[in-house]
């Protein structure tokens, strides 16, 4: 006999909203998360999301692949189109879109620049280490660099379970 325990913890139609910012894309099977967010939504609950997509599925372009490298992360690529079927098949409806890449590429930028200001750099050094920081760095300008070069697609999502 198989006992299939929810995901989540959480009782059935619990929550008006789930927000994930930057979480999933380190999720490899996203569709059970999906179920299961859906089934602790009331009706007409929504599901807003910040994450990154490949414009290839199942891979990253070599800019992310260095950055996740640098910074040891797992990173699962969806493309925008799988994304919003995975999102129908957990019963999702109503899916938005939009791109965010613009304001995430400016944002990355902005990191860049303060952490290689003398004030910035100095403080991370001292409580990190100068690797640290150049990691760091690097790691921003990458993230920068694929985003201007749809390597890395930043998508903001929303969908709703059906009311």
């Amino acid at each position: 006999m198989v006992w299939e325990a929810p995901l989540l913890p959480l009782p059935d139609n619990e929550f008006d909203i789930v927000y994930s910012k930057g979480v999933l894309t380190h999720v490899q099977d996203k569709l059970p998360l999906f179920k299961e967010v859906a089934r602790t939504l009331k009706a007409g609950g929504v599901l807003l999301i910040d994450d990154w997509l490949s414009p290839i599925q199942g891979k990253w372009g070599s800019r992310i692949q260095e950055m996740a490298e640098i910074e040891n992360l797992t990173l699962h690529a969806e493309t925008q189109e799988r994304y919003q079927q995975l999102l129908q098949q957990a019963g999702f409806i109503a899916i938005e879109i939009c791109d965010e890449n613009e304001n995430y590429a400016q944002y990355n930028d902005d990191i860049v620049r303060r952490l290689s200001s003398p004030t910035y750099s100095r403080v991370f050094v001292e409580r990190f280490d100068e690797k640290a920081w150049h990691d760091a760095i690097k790691g921003y300008q990458l993230i920068a660099d694929a985003i201007r070069e749809h390597e890395l697609l930043i998508r903001r999502v929303k969908c709703q379970v059906p009311s």
